[in-house]
């Protein structure tokens, strides 16, 4: 369904679609988002992103419910991005997406019956398609504009219940994760809560446009697609509907609803490479137009007082006409005629010639000399043909004095006070355009080219010289000409838009407009070009791979962010990370002048499987005044240690399961795509056409051939690059027994679920942990930890036979050594009992070699 500028126009010709509001300021969903992006780059260099530190959630889970809860490390949520896939002009619902950007959890399963048991551990990338979603209802933040107004978008307005996270499945654990992420909204700093959707300022009260009430609605664009794949998917607008001061201390306008057939108000037109030409739109209503900037504008220039200037609505048969000025009294003046000769005129023999004197001149009705006075009732200024039409029929009857006078040989006078029809129609058009520079409208006008009609005049016959009636029809047509010029020439004043289309724009972002109409109201068209006006860097977030001498050929380990903005800048680059790791030489200044290239830091000092590091470039410009400005930009870079990820990096399954494990492999920064082919191998490939670039995925269905239970292991791989993920397989009806973990234990003062979930950090190259295995008795229930129990043997899952440590390394007491490089994300190790009762852990393995 196209909604292109030409088609919009045409739905909007004598029609007025502001409901009452005095403008309407429109701008779409992917404009939103790149605000947002802005902010949480610039929050990141501040430290006010939102991350999930060590923590359990919910943190007051308990074993007496079979339920799930999570270990989390270091998530960190990304920007908030919205989408109108439920948006309706009703309730002006916005979906909210925040990606988990790094870090890692565990789900731990805890029972009544069993031991707590970890059932899966991730890792976090901005693909592996974790996320938080939320619907907030966007109309909260309608009110009234005070000199100074801030507008956000406020995660902590999202309830518990329109929030859901898809860190694990069902629906009881899902609320208990929603109910954390709300509290965690609400308790959250305003700096790392809020979004600014922008300022609106009440700055010129003497504009009539300046804003100073609004009311926001959000509408889906006609052209989105319902498939989630396509770039369309949730598009959308937020919609302004304001009130300026052209309607001060007056009711605002209605609002529309959905089905009301109110037009989607940004043009779909795309130039040659399919860009989108525009992504916002200011609407000024037809009765502010010409009731409030045109109508004084022309009875200044016009200067009579007598003039009435009416604003009517077209008579068009529709609904919501447009306005439109019309003249219901009133004159407009122009030159002075006063034409006086002197002839002698010869009379019948034998009577001597005449002496006689003629006078001519415009007047009133009481022959005094006045200038030529032309009625303008009947004009007309119309939105015409997508711009302004003034008209006038141009016929009026004008008064002319007459004196003929005789003073030889006899005396006598003959006064008269005659009137002329004088027709002269006059039309303009006044064509809108847009001045991209200072968003002022510019109205050029057009006169159109006819002639002034005279009519009789016997009252002069008897002047028998051609050439003075000549010279009268010549001056008068010069004096009516003057006054129907003044006419023809009235100029729609530039009209300042800059505050609405710097309404609701953060960061020194602004609407530059680009076309104008005047379909019937005023419609202006653009989009956010944050260049013009900002420092901004591209792109704003990426994600790069730790630098890796063993896959030096394989990864690309750089990325190049460029500036834009002001030019002749002088750029200085900087790099920052909340982990400790070493930021010298790794961002660098190209030769263009206005890029860097950022390099990630080597493996071996990542102590995560993930973490952001923060680009900012500072640009100084050297003002003509002397002065100087400066701008800041920043930007956010998201390690990943492996070029290729797959989550879950472990899980724990039951044989025969009809629920199959879902696993997705994500290429990081595409950097591994030239490589090979993408292949699973353990597990099918169920990668739909429509998965984003670089993303794949693949279903595995647990099965155990033999034993008790089983290590099967999933990989993807991309030529000679690979990751392997571990699921646990366990016969049907056998559960683990024993609390197998890291954390620490005191018999008699510690729950055993606590050895389960405690430190289950990633484990460095070469380092080495202890692992505590508690067995409880049913019976006394009192727990023991049997890790150096006789009897009791401990096992590397998945380990080579013979053993090459490729693994690590595990004694008969439960103490577990990391390798020097490892291989694989993280290792599962179990302990059997000499009665057969069993438990495991997994621990992380953090990537890169073991100092030398």
């Amino acid at each position: 369904m196209s909604n292109s500028k030409n088609d919009l126009l045409t739905a909007m010709d004598g029609q007025s679609i502001t409901l009452g509001w005095n403008t309407i300021v429109v701008y779409n969903r992917d404009q939103i988002n790149a605000l947002f992006i802005q902010q949480f780059a610039q929050k990141t260099a501040a430290g006010n992103n939102l991350v999930v530190p060590d923590q359990e959630i919910p943190d007051n889970h308990s074993s007496s419910a079979s339920d799930v809860y999570l270990s989390a490390s270091d998530l960190a949520l990304g920007p908030p991005l919205l989408s109108f896939t439920n948006a309706n002009l009703d309730t002006s619902m916005a979906a909210l997406t925040m990606q988990f950007l790094s870090g890692y959890f565990f789900s731990i399963a805890e029972s009544e019956t069993a031991p707590s048991t970890i059932c899966r551990y991730d890792g976090v990338l901005p693909d592996s398609n974790f996320n938080l979603t939320a619907t907030l209802d966007l109309s909260k933040t309608e009110g009234n504009i005070s000199d100074a107004g801030d507008v956000y978008l406020d995660l902590s307005q999202a309830s518990a219940a329109d929030i859901s996270v898809n860190l694990v499945d069902g629906q009881s654990n899902i609320a208990q994760l929603s109910t954390y992420f709300q509290q965690l909204f609400a308790q959250a700093s305003d700096e790392q809560k809020r979004y600014l959707l922008g300022s609106l300022a009440n700055v010129d009260s003497s504009n009539p446009l300046n804003p100073t009430q609004f009311a926001l609605r959000t509408q889906p664009a006609p052209t989105a697609s319902s498939n989630l794949s396509d770039k369309s998917y949730g598009d959308g607008a937020v919609v302004l509907f304001v009130q300026t001061e052209a309607s001060a201390g007056g009711t605002t306008g209605s609002l529309p609803s959905s089905g009301s057939g109110f037009p989607y108000l940004i043009p779909d037109d795309a130039d040659s490479e399919g860009n989108a030409l525009y992504s916002g739109a200011v609407i000024v209503e037809s009765a502010t137009l010409f009731d409030d900037i045109i109508k004084p504008a022309y009875l200044t220039q016009i200067g009579s007082d007598d003039v009435v200037l009416e604003t009517k609505l077209l008579d068009n048969g529709t609904s919501f006409p447009a306005s439109y000025l019309a003249a219901t009294s009133g004159h407009i003046s122009g030159g002075t005629l006063n034409e006086s000769w002197k002839f002698y005129e010869e009379q019948p023999a034998p009577a001597p010639a005449a002496d006689i004197t003629v006078t001519v001149h415009t007047s009133d009705t009481d022959k005094n000399t006045k200038p030529v006075r032309l009625d303008i009732t009947g004009m007309t200024v119309k939105p015409s043909a997508q711009s302004i039409k003034l008209s006038w029929p141009g016929k009026f009857d004008q008064f002319l004095y007459q004196l003929h006078e005789q003073t030889y040989p006899n005396d006598f006078k003959d006064v008269t006070n005659q009137t002329i029809s004088i027709t002269y129609p006059v039309s303009s058009t006044s064509t809108p355009s847009v001045d991209p520079g200072s968003n002022i409208v510019k109205v050029t006008n057009t006169q159109s080219s006819t002639s002034i009609t005279l009519g009789s005049y016997p009252w002069c016959n008897e002047i028998d010289d051609a050439e003075y009636r000549d010279q009268i029809t010549q001056d008068l047509s010069g004096n009516t000409y003057s006054a129907i010029e003044k006419l023809a020439s009235l100029r729609v004043p530039d009209i300042d838009v800059f505050t609405l289309s710097n309404m609701l724009f953060p960061n020194n972002n602004a609407l530059q407009l680009s076309d104008a109409a005047v379909p019937g109201d005023m419609a202006l068209f653009g989009r956010i070009n944050p260049s013009a006006t900002t420092c901004l860097l591209s792109p704003l977030q990426a994600t790069v791979v730790a630098s890796n001498p063993a896959q030096s050929s394989l990864v690309n380990d750089t990325q190049v962010f460029t500036l834009s903005g002001p030019a002749g800048a002088s750029i200085s680059w900087s790099l920052s990370n909340n982990a400790d790791i070493c930021t010298d030489d790794r961002i660098e200044g190209r030769d263009d002048g206005i890029s860097a290239i950022y390099k990630a830091p080597d493996i071996s000092l990542l102590s995560s499987a993930s973490f952001q590091e923060v680009i900012t470039a500072v640009a100084v410009v050297d003002n003509a005044d002397g002065t100087t400005s400066t701008y800041t930009a920043s930007a956010v870079a998201i390690v990943s240690a492996n070029p290729i990820n797959v989550n879950p990096c472990f899980a724990y399954a039951v044989a025969g399961s009809s629920t199959p494990i879902t696993f997705t492999a994500s290429v990081v920064n595409k950097s591994a795509e030239d490589a090979g082919q993408p292949a699973w191998s353990g597990a099918s490939d169920t990668t739909p056409d429509s998965a984003p670039p670089g993303v794949y995925t693949a279903s595995y269905t647990p099965t155990l051939s033999t034993g008790v239970y089983g290590l099967e292991t999933v990989t993807f791989s991309m030529g000679s690059v690979s990751t392997t993920a571990n699921v646990l397989v366990v016969k049907q009806d056998i559960y683990p027994t024993l609390h197998v973990g890291a954390g620490t234990w005191h018999a008699g003062d510690t729950d055993p679920d606590e050895v389960v979930a405690g430190n289950l950090t990633p484990l460095a190259p070469g380092a080495s942990r202890q692992l505590a295995a508690i067995q409880t008795n049913m019976m006394t229930g009192e727990s023991t930890d049997i890790a150096s129990t006789p009897g009791c043997t401990w096992s590397i899952l998945g380990a080579p036979l013979p053993d090459d440590g490729s693994l690590g390394t595990l004694s008969t007491t439960g103490l577990y050594t990391a390798p020097a490089l490892a291989k694989t994300t993280c290792v599962a190790i179990m302990i059997i009992d000499a009665s057969g009762d069993f438990g495991y852990t997994v621990i992380p393995l953090l990537p890169g070699k073991a100092a030398a």
